[in-house]
Protein backbone atom coordinates (compact mmCIF):
# COMPACT_ATOMS: atom_id res chain seq x y z
CA UNK A 1 0.00 0.00 0.00
CA UNK A 2 2.91 2.22 1.09
CA UNK A 3 4.69 1.48 -2.57
CA UNK A 4 1.36 2.30 -4.06
CA UNK A 5 0.81 6.01 -2.80
CA UNK A 6 4.14 6.81 -3.17
CA UNK A 7 3.80 5.96 -6.67
CA UNK A 8 0.91 8.03 -6.81
CA UNK A 9 2.39 10.52 -5.11
CA UNK A 10 5.56 10.68 -7.93
CA UNK A 11 2.99 10.65 -10.54
CA UNK A 12 4.67 7.31 -11.82
CA UNK A 13 1.41 5.39 -11.82
CA UNK A 14 -2.14 6.42 -13.15
CA UNK A 15 -4.87 7.24 -10.82
CA UNK A 16 -8.17 5.35 -11.59
CA UNK A 17 -11.26 4.91 -9.32
CA UNK A 18 -10.31 1.35 -9.25
CA UNK A 19 -7.26 2.25 -7.46
CA UNK A 20 -8.39 4.51 -5.31
CA UNK A 21 -11.02 1.77 -4.07
CA UNK A 22 -8.46 -0.64 -3.26
CA UNK A 23 -6.38 1.81 -1.46
CA UNK A 24 -9.56 2.98 0.98
CA UNK A 25 -10.48 -0.85 1.46
CA UNK A 26 -6.99 -1.05 2.80
CA UNK A 27 -7.19 1.46 4.62
CA UNK A 28 -10.71 0.95 6.16
CA UNK A 29 -9.26 -2.69 6.67
CA UNK A 30 -6.60 -1.38 8.73
CA UNK A 31 -8.62 1.00 10.75
CA UNK A 32 -11.40 -1.78 11.61
CA UNK A 33 -8.47 -4.19 12.31
CA UNK A 34 -6.81 -1.94 15.17
CA UNK A 35 -10.43 -0.53 16.23
CA UNK A 36 -11.60 -4.38 17.00
CA UNK A 37 -7.72 -5.37 19.33
CA UNK A 38 -9.06 -1.83 21.19
CA UNK A 39 -12.12 -2.87 21.70
CA UNK A 40 -11.20 -6.41 22.63
CA UNK A 41 -8.65 -5.13 25.27
CA UNK A 42 -11.31 -2.69 26.86
CA UNK A 43 -13.58 -5.60 26.95
CA UNK A 44 -10.77 -7.53 29.12
CA UNK A 45 -10.70 -4.63 31.64
CA UNK A 46 -14.03 -4.14 32.27
CA UNK A 47 -14.76 -7.33 34.50
CA UNK A 48 -16.91 -9.84 34.59
CA UNK A 49 -20.03 -10.01 32.57
CA UNK A 50 -21.74 -13.02 34.45
CA UNK A 51 -24.14 -12.82 36.05
CA UNK A 52 -21.78 -14.85 39.01
CA UNK A 53 -19.41 -11.95 38.66
CA UNK A 54 -22.22 -9.16 39.50
CA UNK A 55 -23.28 -11.17 42.60
CA UNK A 56 -19.78 -11.55 43.91
CA UNK A 57 -18.81 -7.81 43.29
CA UNK A 58 -22.42 -7.03 45.15
CA UNK A 59 -20.71 -9.20 48.10
CA UNK A 60 -17.31 -7.83 48.30
CA UNK A 61 -19.46 -4.38 47.81
CA UNK A 62 -21.50 -4.80 51.47
CA UNK A 63 -18.69 -6.71 53.22
CA UNK A 64 -16.87 -3.82 52.92
CA UNK A 65 -19.45 -1.65 53.72
CA UNK A 66 -20.55 -3.68 56.92
CA UNK A 67 -16.75 -3.30 57.85
CA UNK A 68 -16.51 -0.18 57.19
CA UNK A 69 -19.81 0.39 59.88
CA UNK A 70 -18.52 -1.94 62.25
CA UNK A 71 -15.59 0.10 62.42
CA UNK A 72 -16.81 3.66 62.38
CA UNK A 73 -20.53 3.53 63.37
CA UNK A 74 -21.38 -0.35 65.34
CA UNK A 75 -24.50 0.89 66.62
CA UNK A 76 -25.75 1.93 63.28
CA UNK A 77 -24.54 -1.36 62.05
CA UNK A 78 -26.81 -2.49 64.81
CA UNK A 79 -29.87 -0.83 63.34
CA UNK A 80 -29.20 -1.39 60.28
CA UNK A 81 -29.06 -5.35 60.73
CA UNK A 82 -32.23 -5.74 62.95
Amino acid sequence: MVSILTDIGEERLLTTQTLVDYVYAQVLAEIESTQATQATKMTGRMGPKTQAGRKRKRKRYRYARTQDLFRKNPNLLARYIH
